[in-house]
């Protein structure tokens, strides 16, 4: 009950505020500067709301090696105020066109300038990559992704979808994989005090010399690192329960 009862309490309050921010982004349409004003502290709201605490360990990491690409894994809709909580500034995220037709969210994210794609598009198309890698260099942007591509429910890191490493690629960015300690050992959003997150950048992963016969290996190298990542937080929060 507690966690319904939270969800609902999540939704009015961060939609509010989303509301009240589009009178000041309106004024600046489409600059990443909305996103870095607003966007983690909306996350950290939302966290709060849910009882959930966060930590993030080696945090430095995602300020090194930018411009760069951020992957993690996938694991359900709180994914969403975990990312927003840990977006580095001047990071956007990959959303689809869709999302513009969600009333006051849609604006919200458009206005963040977040990268839009229409959904028969392909992010490994020749022409995404493209339009995207030139997005990202024009305006000096890191973006964050994650290649599972849908939520794993539990069911640990599913297999990494190859479009985010053709951009990686085809970019030249060097890859920040990001670790995100399993929720359902982390925390229980019917406890008054749910829990707690970790959260892990990891060493960046060059894509320098690389070509477009590498993209297989390059993304199972990233989830192979991801799953290590993952199981080591999984234990620390085991070993703090106990």
């Amino acid at each position: 009950m507690l966690k319904y009862l939270r969800y609902i309490i999540v939704g009015i309050v961060i939609i509010s505020l989303m509301f009240l921010t589009l009178f000041f982004m309106i004024f600046r349409p489409r600059k990443v500067k909305n996103s870095d004003l607003f966007v983690a502290r909306l996350g950290k709201i939302a966290l709060s709301i849910l009882g959930i605490k966060m930590k993030v360990k080696h945090g430095s990491y995602f300020l090194k090696n930018r411009p760069c690409i951020f992957i993690s894994n996938h694991q359900s809709n709180i994914d969403t105020w975990t990312l927003a909580a840990n977006l580095p500034k001047g990071s956007i995220t990959l959303g689809k066109k869709s999302i513009l037709y969600i009333p006051i969210f849609g604006a919200f994210y458009y206005l963040c300038g977040n990268f839009l794609i229409n959904r028969k598009d392909k992010i490994s198309s020749k022409a995404m990559i493209n339009n995207l890698v030139t997005y990202l260099k024009e305006n000096q942007l890191s973006i964050w992704v994650m290649p599972e591509g849908t939520r794993s429910k539990g069911k640990g890191v599913r297999p990494f979808k190859k479009g985010p490493f053709h951009l990686a690629i085809g970019s030249g960015l060097p890859i920040v994989p990001i670790c995100i300690s399993s929720y359902e050992k982390s925390f229980d959003l019917n406890k008054w005090k749910s829990g707690t997150i970790l959260v892990e950048p990891l060493e960046a992963i060059s894509t320098k010399e690389l070509s477009v016969e590498d993209v297989s290996s390059l993304a199972e190298k990233s989830r192979k690192i991801i799953i290590a990542g993952v199981e080591k937080l999984d234990q620390e929060i085991m070993r703090a329960n106990d």
